[in-house]
């Protein structure tokens, strides 16, 4: 399987096409990628349209249906071959030790907003965890941006550039 978590259109395309047919929600299918040319200067794609509004503008919180949903996809993803992949180290998905600088700055910087003495004590908790099990295939982002939903049901995924291997706790993004 080819995992998406390179940068660019291009793998997303891999991962998309990888995923088409094999999950229960539809995930957009590529139909063309473009370089940057005369009068656009970025790099672009085109994918079918897949019916739904993100979540954040239809709240699926309270539907059991979507988390259902939302779980089947999961089961999905996870149940493609790792074909003897690991983590890449880039992005969500690894040691959280290893996002420990940028978790600070983070928290530094949101004194203001929230609980960040608190948060400290949780998140040094959080790295002390021991890691056990081995990767998984997941989506990588299951935000509410990246989940469409009609009538509080999952209708459909996006963003599946992300799809490789990654610790199997990743998938709690959804929650």
């Amino acid at each position: 399987m080819s995992t998406g978590r390179g940068s660019g259109w291009r793998s997303e395309a891999d991962a998309a096409r990888a995923l088409l047919g094999r999950t229960r929600v539809p995930v957009p299918d590529p139909v063309a990628i473009g370089a940057p040319g005369f009068g656009y200067p970025l790099p672009w794609s085109v994918q079918t349209w897949l019916v739904g509004h993100t979540a954040y503008d239809e709240d699926p919180s309270t539907s059991t249906d979507f988390a259902r949903d939302l779980a089947g996809f999961i089961a999905d993803v996870r149940a493609l071959d790792v074909g003897g992949g690991t983590f890449s180290g880039v992005g969500r998905g690894g040691d959280l030790q290893a996002h420990d600088a940028w978790m600070r700055e983070c928290l530094t910087t949101s004194a203001h907003l929230i609980d960040v003495p608190q948060l400290r004590r949780l998140w040094s908790r959080f790295c002390e965890l021991p890691r056990t099990a081995d990767d998984v295939i997941t989506h990588g982002d299951l935000m509410p941006g990246n989940v469409l939903v009609a009538h509080g049901r999952l209708t459909g995924v996006l963003d599946v550039g992300g799809v490789g291997p990654a610790d199997p706790a990743l998938d709690l993004v959804g929650a």
